[in-house]
């Protein structure tokens, strides 16, 4: 029976799996989207904002 080294065996699979978590992290992950903010909203859609700011102000937004 020949010698089984175990250490270097959980070296070399534990580096494989890094390797494919890493690659597979690359190929993947999803794209990082720019965060909605309120003054983007206020540009792209005016109206909308204004109404909405207007019923929160007024208090006539419903809550959940």
């Amino acid at each position: 029976m020949p010698p089984y080294d175990l250490i270097k065996e959980l070296c070399i699979a534990v580096g494989v799996i890094g390797l494919l978590a890493v690659v597979l992290t690359v190929l993947f992950s999803s794209p990082d989207d720019k965060p909605s903010t309120i003054a983007q909203w206020s540009r792209e859609q005016p109206v909308n904002f204004i109404a909405t700011a207007a019923k929160e102000l007024n208090g006539n937004e419903r809550h959940g």
